[in-house]
């Protein structure tokens, strides 16, 4: 039921995990799409991947990007325009945690910044830069945290930047509607290499915590994505959906 034939999808983060994910099903139901990640060989495993399931090259665009990099970002977006005509969905998945990075009172300027550097200020200079090349009856999906819910100690500067993710997309949804819709996911713990740290050190105590007494896959997040991108979420924006299994109920 969810067709992207003739639509032009691009996600940042698409080297692995959700945007590994939803490159591989949105692909399956037909898109163009556009992938980014930091390296061209950390999207090798994605593109091995959509090879196998049979895509055509000319179906698939390819860039490294730095979404802390504004211009790089405006070149990327103008890039895929002139390739493929402009965008349908737009999908931002790119972002970094590290695991126990330690306590507010601990944290260095330098380590706040980064984490709302890659976390939110890149998020804001990659809608930004696409916003100009967005078809009528576009989608953003921006990938939050359920820290942005919960709060999450040891993780205060990720979980500020995921809050900031969401506000920034309720902004988006009202500045761009009728013609954009802007939504948000809040995934729980995904598995995913992201999260394979906490895995290692607090797996069995984190899973029992869950109301549905296992993790995510990335597939699962996904596949919400994809509808939020869809005709048939024609009605919803400005909302954020939790993808965490009951982790956080809000």
């Amino acid at each position: 039921m969810i067709d992207f034939h003739g639509k032009t999808v691009l996600i940042t983060g698409a080297g692995g995990g959700i945007g590994a994910a939803t490159a591989q099903l949105l692909h399956q139901a037909g898109a163009q799409l556009v992938l980014t990640d930091l390296s061209a060989e950390m999207l090798e495993p994605t593109l091995q991947a959509l090879a196998e399931q049979g895509a055509s090259p000319d179906r698939i665009l390819a860039l490294p990007l730095d979404v802390c990099d504004a211009e790089a970002c405006a070149s990327v977006l103008a890039q895929a325009a002139a390739r493929f005509s402009d965008i349908d969905s737009v999908i931002h998945c790119a972002g970094i945690y590290i695991y126990r990075e330690g306590m507010v009172a601990d944290l260095s300027a330098a380590q706040w910044q980064r984490m709302l550097r890659v976390n939110l200020d890149g998020c804001f200079h990659l809608c930004q830069a696409a916003i100009p090349h967005l078809r009528p009856n576009s989608a953003i999906v921006l990938v939050a945290s359920v820290a942005a819910s919960r709060g999450s100690a040891m993780h205060a500067g990720y979980a500020a930047a995921k809050s900031g993710v969401i506000g920034l997309a309720k902004s988006l949804a009202l500045e761009l509607a009728p013609s954009t819709r802007v939504n948000v996911i809040s995934p729980g713990l995904i598995n995913t290499a992201m999260a394979s740290a906490m895995v290692a050190h607090r797996g069995d105590a984190v899973k029992d915590a869950i109301p549905l007494q296992r993790f995510g896959e990335p597939e699962e997040a996904a596949s919400v994505i994809a509808f939020l991108c869809s005709g048939m979420a024609s009605y919803v924006t400005g909302e954020t959906i939790n993808v965490n299994g009951g982790m956080y109920i809000g």
